[in-house]
């Protein structure tokens, strides 16, 4: 049985190497080169942010980003924390590691008192149901002014998002 690392820590102290490693497994999923996974870490990640990295025997098997982005809703704007680049080694997919993360991240969430959104395919919001998160409903989602077609999930919230009427709003990528 494999023994499984989880590690939060923020972009400013990630090294070189564990950012090619995040670049070469988010490229399982979302297919660029590294110099545009580079490219779209470097324009979207701030020092501040933070990433959960989830380590196998110094492989790099799962990892999500953890974004401060303002949301704004019916004209009311909220902090939260985006969730973003969710994703497992394809190879271990269904061995429970993205199980694994979405623990760690409501953990994160519930200890700094953080309303966490995520944006998501059809096909995942029954997983990220599973771990809590409820559905965002809303017109359309706008990333830095750009329509994004997916759905919008919300997790350790006092605000109900279930019957929003307008546009939901993010002010940075995530």
């Amino acid at each position: 049985m494999k023994t499984y690392g989880v590690g939060i820590i923020k972009t400013k102290e990630l090294k070189k190497r564990d950012i090619e490693r995040i670049n070469v497994l988010k490229n399982e999923y979302w297919k660029h080169s590294n110099d545009e996974h580079n490219k779209w870490f470097c324009e979207n990640i701030g020092e501040e942010d933070e990433h959960i990295l989830l380590i196998a025997e110094d492989e790099l098997v799962g990892y999500l980003d953890i974004v401060n982005v303002e949301m704004i809703i019916d004209n009311k704007k909220y902090v939260a924390k985006g969730i973003g680049n969710v994703c497992v080694s394809r190879r271990l997919q269904g061995t429970g590691l993205g199980s694994m993360l979405m623990s760690t991240v409501n953990m994160y969430l519930k200890q700094n008192n953080a309303l966490g959104v995520l944006l998501c395919r059809d096909r995942l919001v029954k997983f990220y149901a599973s771990h809590g998160w409820k559905k965002i409903s809303g017109n359309k989602y706008l990333v830095v002014d750009k329509e994004v077609a997916c759905n919008g999930m919300y997790y350790n919230s006092e605000s109900d998002f279930s019957n929003i009427k307008g546009d939901i709003i993010f002010n940075r990528n995530f």
